[in-house]
């Protein structure tokens, strides 16, 4: 992971608040309800087997994680440290005191550049941590920004502290999810 800066003074309470007290996407169980949000799948086609069980690997059926994009806040973002606006998506990941995202390496184009970033909305508590490749992330300020230095490499959240903890995801180059 590369550190890239600090970026506190752009996050808002107000943002931060709305996700504290409201529900998200609950993952990986309510996931395959959602799934035909993404533009990348607007094929008419199923789901394959094998596209599937990536998606659930390493999770079992109870719920690790809550997952919002923009189909599900009042806010938009405009982000001030991605250069190409016009292709990224953001996603916010809320880990409620117990839960954790199981490692995982996402599954992107293959034949595009993929940029990834990781921005924690809240200072970090003792039990929280970020886990990527042999690294674990840990000590951060609300605001801080790392890049994915190997997008492909697996990843993981746990938040084994005592109080939420919201991150906000960014891939370039990968399409978002519609709001319907």
């Amino acid at each position: 992971m590369e550190y890239c800066g600090n970026y506190k003074e752009w996050l808002q309470q107000s943002w931060i608040d709305e996700l504290k007290e409201s529900s998200g996407i609950k993952m990986p169980r309510d996931f395959m309800k959602y799934e035909h949000r993404y533009n990348d799948l607007k094929e008419d086609r199923e789901l394959s087997q094998e596209e599937i069980d990536h998606k659930n690997a390493g999770y079992s059926d109870s719920v690790h994680f809550e997952m919002f994009d923009p189909a599900d806040v009042s806010f938009d973002l405009d982000i001030p440290f991605i250069k190409d606006q016009e292709n990224y998506c953001w996603w916010i990941v809320k880990l409620l005191p117990g839960q954790i995202t199981p490692s995982h390496i996402d599954k992107d184009n293959p034949d595009m550049k993929i940029n990834k970033f990781w921005m924690p909305w809240s200072d970090w508590e003792p039990g929280q941590a970020f886990l990527y490749g042999k690294e674990a992330i840990t000590d951060w300020k609300a605001g801080d920004v790392w890049r994915f230095t190997d997008p492909g490499i697996t990843h993981s959240a746990v938040n084994a502290g005592l109080n939420i903890r919201i991150a906000l995801q960014i891939t370039n180059f990968r399409p978002a999810r519609s709001k319907e």
